[in-house]
């Protein structure tokens, strides 16, 4: 059998976007990505259970870290850590504001929600991952600032670790410069410029990333992506074809045919190319399912699999989506639908120039064959 892995997001409608400053001087930011945590500065917070279950549990608890940083400070008394012997009061604005972040950070933000973490400086890499578990009172860390004092923490992947904020889109920048140290960045204004850099392929709302690397493009052949955008040309015209249930013509089409007869260009809403030795086509697609099945469409074409083993032995699944996602579901009957309307001679055709983009640019759909 032959399986692909489309490893595409599905963006749900609950996620949300954080960023997060790695504390003052951005002193924290390499324990961030060698650990695969974040955290605000609060050692010895020591929470338990049920601190989070009331704002005045947390503002003892948030009263002892402050308690722990005057001591590691001026190296007095050392306080205890006996939280309920803190006082529960509302305090100032500068300590609501506290009590605020540790709530949005250890309560609010949830697993798979967007982290964005800015470095020191405009050229310093932005730090983007997903929380990937609930907060759990045993995650924590200890700094070498605050030996003996636990730091509680939340545990991310990072998925893009080498973006530079000046490359974000400039409005996104600025949030990144925002003062508080965790603030949401809110998906409606600006997950449009968040998601496409955090994701090589993703479906939001209706639409879709996805993203063809050519990885041994050398800059020197004048059509040297020529194979490589006619066949992505040519799974948004079978797309088109499957859509509208008009696949008996395919087999005896050729693909210069099939791209006459079935392209539609209001399927695509933007699509460029950038190609700099090395360089990438990335597509947004007008439909939520365009983008996976240009990505299946690729990996079918420049695999090293046989025609039969794609008509009869073919497995689609998706390991960036939860199980019987509702978006990617279908994709396994309405690919298989596909491959079996083209037929071994149409196939055979189409790997041959899927071969040909792979040996010109190294095509790759980001699909992985198992």
């Amino acid at each position: 059998m032959v399986a692909f892995d489309i490893a595409t997001k599905v963006v749900a409608d609950t996620q949300k976007i954080w960023a997060l400053h790695p504390g003052r001087g951005k002193k924290f930011y390499g324990i961030f990505f060698e650990n695969r945590k974040v955290f605000l500065e609060i050692p010895g917070f020591f929470p338990d259970p049920q601190t989070f279950d009331s704002t005045e549990a947390i503002r003892q608890h948030l009263r002892m870290s402050d308690a722990v940083l005057e001591y590691y400070r001026k190296g007095e008394t050392v306080p205890t850590k006996n939280a309920a012997t803190y006082d529960s009061a509302v305090g100032d604005k500068s300590f609501s504001s506290a009590v605020g972040n540790v709530e949005t950070l250890y309560k609010e933000a949830s697993p798979g929600d967007l982290i964005l973490v800015p470095g020191r400086g405009h050229y310093a890499p932005v730090l983007i991952g997903e929380i990937t578990s609930k907060f759990n009172v045993r995650d924590s860390i200890v700094h070498p600032s605050y030996p003996g004092h636990e730091i509680p923490v939340r545990k991310v992947r990072w998925l893009s670790t080498n973006i530079p904020k000046r490359q974000l889109d400039g409005e996104v920048a600025k949030r990144l410069e925002n003062r508080h140290a965790i603030c949401e960045i809110y998906r409606k204004l600006y997950g449009k410029h968040v998601f496409p850099v955090a994701y090589r392929s993703y479906v939001e709302g209706g639409k879709s990333k996805a993203e063809f690397l050519g990885s041994q493009y050398s800059g020197k052949d004048l059509l040297e992506t020529y194979s490589s955008a006619l066949l992505l040309k040519y799974f948004v015209a079978s797309y088109n074809a499957v859509n509208i249930d008009d696949v008996g013509d395919l087999r005896n089409l050729s693909i210069q045919q099939t791209i006459d007869k079935y392209y539609d260009q209001n399927l695509i809403d933007d699509f460029t190319q950038d190609f700099q030795s090395p360089g990438r086509f990335v597509l947004y697609g007008a439909t939520a399912t365009i983008g996976i099945f240009l990505m299946l469409g690729v990996a079918v074409a420049t695999s090293d699999a046989t025609v039969q083993e794609i008509l009869n032995n073919l497995n689609i699944v998706n390991s960036e989506a939860p199980p019987n996602d509702a978006v990617t579901n279908g994709f396994q009957d309405q690919f298989q639908y596909l491959m079996n309307s083209l037929g071994e001679e149409r196939l055979n055709e189409i790997q041959q120039l899927g071969q040909k983009a792979a040996g010109d640019i190294g095509l790759d759909s980001g699909v992985k064959e198992r």
